[in-house]
């Protein structure tokens, strides 16, 4: 309930893992997500304007309006700037530059890397990242870049 209203029915971890609006997304303390201040149709594809940035979404938006975007942290790709993904550059994934603010041993084999997006005003992101993916050393206030694959953005 929101707003003396019904927002969404079903079972806790159904409606986690997909929130019908930006509201239940950030009631249910989803991580990464964020308002679309707006969505432009282009060739085959939307591009949905956020504070964090535009995304680029494989496909036309047109059934429905869409109040955010969801990317799930273990979607994430970090690239360290001194060892750039260079495969990344000829794929069509939308790029963040940050830098890492903290890291976290959130599991046995994975970390949770809270990075400081660049080019926005107090945004972040959250990305878990499995240790044996790691190629170097992690550290605070280290730059990087995070790629994220267009398919993996989820419209709430």
């Amino acid at each position: 309930m929101y707003d003396g209203k019904i927002q969404q029915i079903g079972k806790v971890i159904e409606i986690d893992k997909q929130p019908l609006n930006l509201i239940i997304a950030k009631i249910m303390g989803s991580i990464n997500v964020w308002p679309i201040e707006y969505i432009e149709k282009k060739d085959k594809q939307s591009i949905v304007s956020t504070p964090i940035g535009s995304f680029q979404i494989p496909y036309i938006i047109t059934d429905w309006k869409p109040s955010g975007i969801k990317i799930p942290s273990e979607a994430l790709t970090i690239s360290f700037k001194e060892g750039r993904v260079d495969h990344f550059k000829d794929m069509k994934y939308n790029v963040l530059n940050g830098t890492i603010k903290s890291i976290v041993e959130k599991e046995e084999e994975t970390f949770r890397i809270i990075i400081d997006l660049t080019d926005t005003i107090s945004e972040y992101i959250k990305v878990d990242y499995k240790k044996e993916l790691l190629k170097g050393e992690l550290k605070s206030n280290q730059e990087v870049i995070i790629y994220v694959d267009p398919k993996e953005v989820v419209l709430i």
